[in-house]
């Protein structure tokens, strides 16, 4: 029974605790076919109308026992939650307690909403409310779990060898399994005495090729292969056989399967409680059970049917649904019959009568008195008792049964997959909605995985980003309503479109309207209610803000993300206008007033100032939720790179974020983050290049006879994209949280890439014969990007690259990294070991000398209070660049060391690939060479054999002759023989001309096998030359770097102390008697001078220049 769901306001249904009402029905057709999607549910316990349930995440099916549920997913696992009494869970203590951990630590990290993919990270509000859902069982019960109720969905994992779930069923206290190889799986607790339980999930090893399961209330029957002939496929029943509802004669519970006699093949088979029915080959139907009241044969008076029979003739039956005393049947043309015992449901029409539809239903399910049918276009019609809401029409006071369906209007213009009624509750299975429904559900859309805030409210924060968040008036302004409905009708069909037609101001108006659409305001009805007034009527700022992060923190998940990414979009808002329409601009006020109306209570007037407060606040907001830094910086990389005429105002944007806020510092550090940059980079270089598909040319390509001409120009393989990569990648930056270096770190925990085997070893990886070939850049210059926009890419690779790794360079040869998975793996793991890596890269020494001659030229008092201030900078900057020449200087060392085995090792790889290319080369013109001679041994074999059956004609035309002038009748042998020569000569030029033919074939295969390896070395050629001088250098990069720091370091250590001695003796000159900001600017750089060499000791600080700085801090003081 799947748990109850309690209403509350507004919001989604939760779980809740476990009902009573018991049904199960099996749907044969369709639930294999279907995708996934979100759960509706309604009825008993829930709203009156469907309503979203976001604590179960996309399934294919539901499945309900008598209390407790099975979901089935479309990655094929099982979920199991309810009652566990009778361990129908499936689950061990182990895994339970496993989960329970999981989830608790979940709930402390993700607050209390659910995950929007995976049942596994559901979250609860705390460790406590977890333990809640987790009843303990009394320490007097007899069971081995102590676990008695789970109200959360739990994984049943590690029992089915890693193979896919293809089918769930469940009913009583017992549920089943089928794999996708067709094995059973069985646990729980199946008779009615309680002797027969398992705890795992068991495989039944009597049956196998199951292709259809159905449990009832204390019996389960299963369709599955049969040694028959006549059948193939038979019923297969065991468990209480007290009503007859296994089929079969003999004992009142059968623990082993029994096969049911029904003369045909069986096709699926569906129990209800107390009786079963199947059908067979040809759509007809047989039932037997319980026939209480006539409840499943109308014809038959029998209260027990033991022996199976046909309720009906010809009706071509493809589905059937059974509750507790009735029967629903689909037909082939997707009209229904239904009989039975329910006059709720039964009324609708007699037994003999066909229920028709205005569409074609493909799917059925039965409750205790109601039913639902799904058409193919999606819609759910529906009969039977509504008191309890099962009807799904919103109103129960209204009408609490219907005998004719009606169509569930609430589920109009949706895509129901699935339906299922069971007890007095209803569900359907929907394909995730795009907008007007709960932010939750429009996350579970397929291209919102992952992502922050939803696909339809990305595209439009992306098309106003960059110039047009400058036009004035935007989001003040109305667009053109026409091109809005347009625009909005066109994102909600998720249609691939280019937004290019429309303007800035349409864009902004549906963002608008997406807000103001959602079934309930993006901050939450009830949380509105609580926080609106406390904060509109409190005057401390402080306290404001402090409500504000409470409020926050208590939206679900997916609520709480999209509010974050559009206040951080608004907050870009707010900064571009203040800089470009001054005194016009939408600042915070002007655009909460404008939100305002769509994310809090609808209708009220005057708290806008909430929303102002909140997009004044960001930066606070996302410190708290630091976690979101990278996906709002990383959807920033998909917007604001992508063709790159956004990257000077991304770069602008990266840069105030990095000034003000730490979090976002942190978060550009982020593999993933330069992962993404790189990957758009490469997308946006391949495009402007035009790259063709590469060949993959493997040894069986290129050396099989068997292969044909065309088959090896079939063998195109799509560019393998960098997005392709695992990201796993495990490298320390050598810098702290604040940028600066750290030497300790780098050397103790730099991950060392693996060295991979010689060049002429095909094992540099195991799957590299798969790999596919580079694809040839074009020559045209018209199709290489332009120079403004590679300098535009360059300038952002410089925010996150040290200059050592030239970003002109990256750039060149970023597509031909990209050709080979392992290569591009690699590259990436030494673009984050060369990641914001301090470099001192310029003559130090140099300016210390400018420096020295800059001092000498103060002389006077009136020079002196003209530069000190911008000689004191001068001076802390580069004594402290000075004494860390030492540390840099060991720290690139590491990194050289390394960087130049990944280095090597890309070199390897193409070195292999060149290496393999000329080898096949050469391989494929001896190949050609041998061929040729073979050949030529063909063609002087057939002119040896032309020139004997030359001599044999002549010798017959002689024999000819003879007998003209003789009119003897003796036979001459020689005659005979030479014609047996002529015979064997004339098959010898048969089987000779065959050979010429197969010969002439295979050469012009091998060429054009040739011309085609040809090109494939041809377009090779520039990416592994482009590799090569990569490569190349960029080691003579870090090489040059590393005689750089030597040289600076030994000059530097030179002229430090005179350095130093020349500043002090000019402070210790000048420094009485001058105006306040010089004296203390004096005063700050030596007590900063001070706190430096004291924490950090340098052998550069001599004795003498610490005894002056010491002298002059006494004097300042």
């Amino acid at each position: 029974m799947i748990p109850v769901v309690a209403s509350n306001g507004n919001h989604s249904p939760k779980l809740n605790n476990i009902g009573q009402s018991y049904h199960h029905h099996h749907h044969h057709h369709t639930t294999n076919n279907i995708g996934g999607g979100v759960l509706y549910l309604w009825g008993e316990k829930y709203t009156t109308k469907p309503s979203f349930c976001s604590s179960i995440p996309n399934i294919q099916s539901i499945h309900c026992g008598f209390n407790h549920t099975l979901v089935l997913t479309e990655q094929g696992q099982v979920y199991s939650f309810g009652d566990n009494r009778n361990q129908q869970l499936g689950l061990s203590n182990e895994s339970i307690l496993e989960q329970f951990n999981q989830n608790a630590i979940s709930s402390s990290s993700c607050g209390a909403s659910s995950s929007p993919s995976s049942l596994s990270s559901l979250s609860l509000s705390s460790s406590t409310s977890f333990r809640s859902s987790m009843n303990l069982r009394n320490s007097n019960t007899n069971s081995s779990s102590p676990f008695a109720h789970s109200s959360i969905p739990l994984l049943i994992s590690g029992v089915f060898n890693g193979l896919k779930v293809k089918m769930v069923a469940s009913g009583g206290c017992f549920s089943a399994a089928v794999l996708e190889n067709g094995l059973l799986y069985t646990w729980g607790t199946l008779d009615d005495i309680g002797k027969s339980t398992t705890i795992l999930p068991t495989k039944v090893d009597l049956i196998k090729g199951v292709t259809s399961v159905s449990v009832g209330l204390n019996h389960i029957a299963v369709v599955a292969e049969s040694n028959t002939p006549t059948e193939k496929r038979a019923v297969y029943t065991w468990g209480s056989n007290k009503r007859g509802q296994l089929g079969v004669l003999g004992d009142s519970i059968t623990n082993a399967p029994r096969k049911v006699t029904l003369g045909a093949k069986a096709l699926s088979v569906c129990c209800g409680e107390e009786f079963t029915a199947a059908i067979v080959e040809g759509n007809e139907v047989f039932v037997w059970g319980n026939n209480k009241g006539r409840q499943i044969c109308p014809n038959n008076t029998d209260e027990t049917i033991s022996i199976p029979v046909k309720p009906f003739l010809g009706r071509d039956i493809v589905e059937l649904s059974c509750s507790r005393n009735y029967i629903v049947a689909r037909t082939g043309a997707g009209n229904l019959y239904c009989w039975g015992n329910n006059e709720s449901v039964c009324r609708i029409a007699d037994s003999s009568t066909m229920v028709q539809f205005p569409q074609k239903i493909k799917q059925i399910s039965a409750g205790v008195s109601h039913v639902l049918a799904l058409s193919e276009k999606g819609e759910v019609y529906t009969w039977g008792q509504g008191e309890d809401g099962q009807l799904g029409g919103g109103d129960v006071h209204k009408k609490s049964m219907t005998t004719n369906f009606k169509k569930i209007s609430h589920l109009e213009n949706r895509q129901v997959l699935y339906v299922v009624a069971w007890g007095r509750c209803s569900g359907a299975v929907v394909e995730p909605g795009n907008s007007r429904v709960e932010v939750a559900e429009t996350m579970r859309r397929a291209e919102n995985n992952k992502s922050i805030a939803p696909l339809y409210v990305r595209r439009l924060t992306h098309f106003i980003r960059g110039d047009s968040s400058k036009l004035e008036g935007i989001f003040r302004l109305s667009g053109s309503k026409a091109r809005v409905d347009e625009l909005e009708r066109r994102l909600e069909s998720n249609e691939e479109f280019s937004m290019s037609k429309y303007e800035a101001f349409d864009a902004a108006d549906v963002l608008k309207r997406y807000f103001k659409n959602l079934p309930e305001p993006l901050l939450v009805q009830s949380l509105c209610n609580q926080y609106e007034k406390d904060i509109l009527n409190c005057s401390d700022l402080n306290l404001q803000k402090r409500l504000v992060m409470e409020w926050i923190s208590q939206l679900p998940r997916e609520n709480r993300e999209l509010l974050i990414y559009l206040l951080s979009f608004l907050d870009e808002i707010v900064h571009t206008q203040l800089e470009h329409q001054k005194a016009n601009a939408m600042a915070s006020k002007n655009l909460a007033l404008v939100f305002a109306p769509n994310l809090l209570t609808k209708g009220e007037i005057g708290n806008d100032e909430i929303i102002e407060i909140m997009i004044n606040m960001f930066n606070e907001i996302i410190g708290a939720h630091s976690s979101l830094e990278t996906s709002i910086i990383i959807d920033h990389i998909q917007d604001g790179i992508k063709g790159a005429r956004k990257i000077p105002y991304t770069i602008d944007l990266w840069k105030r974020c990095k000034n003000t806020r730490e979090s976002a510092t942190k978060a550009f550090l982020e593999p993933q983050v330069l992962i993404e940059i790189v990957d758009q980079i490469v997308l946006d270089l391949t495009l402007a290049s035009n790259m063709q598909s590469p060949l993959s040319l493997s040894n069986n390509i290129i050396n099989s006879n068997s292969k044909s001409t065309s088959s090896l120009l079939n063998t195109v393989s799509p560019l393998q994209s960098p997005k392709h990569r695992s990201t796993s990648i495990s490298i320390v930056n050598p810098t702290n949280n604040n940028g600066a270096t750290n030497n300790n770190a780098f050397n103790k925990n730099i991950v060392n890439p693996i060295f991979f085997g010689s060049l002429s070893s095909p094992t540099l990886s195991s799957s590299i014969s798969n790999l596919p070939l580079p694809g040839a850049l074009s020559s045209s210059s018209s199709s290489i990007p332009p120079n403004s926009t590679l300098a535009e890419y360059r300038d952002v690779l410089l925010l996150f690259l040290s200059p050592i790794l030239q970003p002109t360079n990256i750039l060149k040869v970023l597509p031909s990294m990209s050709q080979i998975q392992d290569v591009n793996n690699l590259f990436i793991q030494l673009l984050l070991l060369n990641k914001l890596v301090k470099t001192l890269n310029y003559d130090i020494y140099q300016k210390v000398l400018n420096e020295i001659n800059n001092i000498k030229t103060i002389d006077s008092t009136t020079t002196f209070q003209d530069s000190i201030i911008e000689t004191c900078n001068s001076f802390i900057h580069l004594t402290s660049e000075i004494l860390l020449i030492e540390t840099n200087q060991n720290i690139w060392k590491g990194i050289t060391n390394n960087s130049k085995i990944y280095l090597s090792n890309i070199m390897e790889y193409f070195n292999w690939w060149n290496n393999y290319l000329q080898k096949s080369m050469s391989d494929l013109e001896d190949k050609i060479l041998r061929s040729k001679k073979d050949f030529d041994k063909v063609e002087n074999e057939k002119m040896k054999n032309e020139k004997l059956l030359a001599t044999n004609s002549k010798a017959q035309s002689s024999f000819t002759t003879t007998q003209t002038t003789t009119t003897t009748t003796t036979i001459n042998v020689d005659e005979l023989k030479n014609e047996f020569e002529r015979w064997t000569l004339m098959n010898q030029s048969k089987t000779i001309a065959e050979k010429t033919e197969n010969f002439k074939i295979q050469m012009e295969k091998l060429e054009w096998e040739k011309q085609v390896l040809q090109l494939e070395c041809n377009k090779f050629k520039p990416h592994f030359n482009s590799v090569k001088d990569f490569v190349d250098s960029s080691i003579k990069s870090f090489d040059q770097y590393l005689d750089h720091l030597e040289q600076q370091k030994q000059q530097c250590q030179l002229t430090f102390s005179q350095y130093c001695g020349s500043f002090f003796d000019t402070i210790f000159k000048f420094q009485n008697d001058q105006p306040d900001n010089i004296s203390n600017k004096l005063s700050e750089t030596i007590h900063a001078l001070s706190r430096e060499w004291n924490s950090h000791p340098h052998h550069l600080v001599s004795l003498e220049i610490e005894t002056k700085l010491n002298s002059i801090k006494k004097q300042l003081k």
